[in-house]
């Protein structure tokens, strides 16, 4: 990725994961998270199945950075790639 320095190209790009383990408690709260994230433009979680769209500049923000974040808080989650 690009350092603060350097001048990051910009760009819009948006993805989708099916996420499994979200609850009352911490949707909210991994919304905020995901949107803290450098490069994340809007965050939108559809409580009722999951659906998690990110829109994002890929070269600011990586979707495994975005997996990561999830896993690390017991959330599993695939990505939907478009059809």
């Amino acid at each position: 990725m690009y350092s603060d320095s350097e001048n990051v190209p910009t760009a819009h790009a948006q993805a989708k994961f099916l996420v499994k383990g979200y609850s009352n408690s911490n949707i909210r709260e991994i919304e905020k998270i995901l949107s803290e994230l450098t490069g994340v433009y809007h965050v939108n979680i559809r409580e009722s199945d999951g659906e998690t769209t990110i829109d994002y500049n890929p070269f600011q923000t990586s979707l495994a950075s975005v997996s990561t974040i999830l896993e690390k808080r017991g959330l599993e989650n695939t990505f939907l790639p478009y059809v």
